[in-house]
C-alpha cells in the first residue's frame, strides 16, 4: 500500500525530465516568414496580376474562346507555377513551366469551350505557385446564347 504513492511520485518526477530536445516541423523550417516577427521576407517569389477576372459577355454556344491573364513577378526570387486547375473539363489553362525571373511578365492562357453549354457560366482557375499565399484564383464569365 506505501508502494502506490511511492510509484506515482517515481512516475510524476519522470515525466518531468526535460531532454531539451525540440523537433520542430518540417514546413515551419521551410517556411521563409518562420520566425520573422517583422513579417518582411528578403527573398521570395510575388505574382501580381494585371487582373484576375475576365468576362466574356455574350457568346455564342459551341464557340472556343482563349484568354491571356497576364502577370509579373512582383518579388525578387524566381517565380515558379507549379499547377492549375479549372472547375471542368470546358476549361484548359496553361502556364509557363520555366521560372520567371524577378521583374518579369508572362501569362496564363485560358480556353473556355462552349459546346453544348447554355445560359450564364462562371469558371474559376486556381493557379498554384511558390508564394506566400500559394494560391490564387483566375476567373471567367459570360453567357452563352443559342441560335
Amino acid at each position: 500500500m506505501r508502494l502506490v504513492p511511492l510509484f506515482l511520485w517515481i512516475l510524476l518526477l519522470l515525466a518531468c525530465v526535460n531532454n531539451n530536445e525540440i523537433e520542430i516541423p518540417q514546413p515551419l523550417i521551410n517556411n521563409p516568414q518562420s520566425g520573422n516577427k517583422s513579417n518582411k521576407v528578403s527573398t521570395v517569389a510575388q505574382i501580381e496580376f494585371t487582373k484576375k477576372h475576365h468576362d466574356f459577355s455574350e457568346i455564342y454556344q459551341g464557340e472556343k474562346l482563349e484568354y491571356k491573364f497576364r502577370f509579373k513577378n512582383t518579388g525578387n526570387a524566381n517565380l515558379i507555377i507549379t499547377s492549375t486547375k479549372t472547375t471542368c473539363g470546358c476549361t484548359v489553362s496553361d502556364y509557363p513551366k520555366e521560372p520567371i525571373l524577378p521583374g518579369e511578365s508572362a501569362y496564363i492562357k485560358v480556353v473556355f469551350d462552349s459546346e453544348n453549354k447554355s445560359g450564364f457560366f462562371h469558371k474559376a482557375i486556381e493557379v498554384m505557385a511558390n508564394t506566400i499565399p500559394n494560391n490564387h484564383v483566375l476567373e471567367i464569365t459570360g453567357k452563352i446564347l443559342t441560335t
